[in-house]
């Protein structure tokens, strides 16, 4: 099929656009001759302009709903594109408004959960379904049937040398959302472990974000061994996961790229988080659990990593 111009809307979060690339590989195959738009978070910029997938990415900086001017400016843009179609993968109130707005005086095809849309994909369970299903369910509903893996073969970082870390090695992720504090396990934690792998002759490598600083010299001061390479792209983490023989990893967007690259992992939760919806795909994925975070001892988390 091909149509001039298509949209896709999908906004984050980075786990998520890990999880799409697959759909987005089905788009692009399906509209072989189309021009197409990825409309995403600005910090997303770019990670998805590495992808394959569209010919454009554009920012949406998601004005609050009293920001006259700011909806006026990207209804603006929405506009502008002509599209033809619209893959609303995002599903929220905001690419509500967006329909309505776009589909002003104008024939729109729209794919996603929006009342009118003429491509509509409504299950009563959605909330409960994870997200690639219900977003292959829903593409299947606009023609798309062949669907492709998840696949980051083209997120790499050239500039490292993998040859630079001595094998074998560990990741470990300390970090995630700052304002999602009980989604992080003790950075001491990973300290004792850190420790204890370099014992047995492993060495961890630690990964994160400027939030993560605090964590990170929390770990290093406990293991001076480890290995910090935080502050590093997207790209970067891919490549290290591609020569890792497991990783350590809190519930944050990293952890997916870990897994889509084929790094084993060892998955820590609280009871925020259901494995069963979010669990990332890609290589073996093993998640420990528990009401508290706190309360994940150690020695299971150690003895699960070496044994998986």
């Amino acid at each position: 099929m091909s149509k001039n111009h298509i949209l896709v809307i999908k906004h984050g979060a980075l786990g998520d656009l890990v999880q799409l690339t697959g759909i987005f590989k089905s788009i692009r195959d399906f509209h072989s001759d189309s021009a197409i738009t990825l409309l995403t978070d600005k910090k997303f910029q770019t990670f998805t302009k590495q992808m394959p997938y569209f010919n454009n990415i554009w920012s949406d900086y998601r004005p609050r709903f009293w920001n006259l001017k700011g909806w006026l400016q990207i209804v603006e843009l929405l506009r502008s594109g002509k599209f033809c179609r619209v893959y609303d993968l995002q599903s929220s109130d905001r690419t509500s408004v967006y329909y309505f707005l776009m589909s002003l005086n104008r024939n729109l095809e729209w794919s996603g959960n929006r009342l009118k849309g003429n491509l509509r994909y409504k299950d009563p369970n959605f909330s409960n379904i994870p997200v690639v299903t219900r977003v292959v369910r829903q593409v299947s509903l606009a023609g798309i049937n062949k669907i492709y893996d998840l696949d980051i073969s083209w997120l790499h970082e050239k500039s490292f040398n993998l040859d630079e870390v001595k094998k074998p090695y560990v990741i470990l992720v300390p970090g995630s959302s700052v304002h999602l504090k009980h989604k992080r396990w003790p950075a001491e934690n990973y300290g004792a472990i850190a420790q204890s792998l370099y014992k047995k002759g492993i060495n961890s490598v630690v990964i994160g974000t400027e939030v993560d600083k605090s964590a990170i010299s929390q770990i290093k001061n406990i293991c001076k061994e480890v290995i910090d390479l935080s502050g590093g792209s997207l790209g970067l983490v891919a490549t290290l996961a591609r020569g890792a023989i497991g990783a350590i990893a809190n519930d944050t967007g990293p952890t997916y790229i870990l897994a889509a690259a084929g790094c084993p992992i060892t998955w820590i939760l609280s009871h925020h988080t259901d494995p069963k919806i979010v669990l990332p795909m890609g290589a073996k994925v093993l998640p420990i659990k528990k009401e508290n975070i706190n309360d994940i001892a150690v020695e299971k988390v150690e003895q699960d990593m070496i044994t998986k």
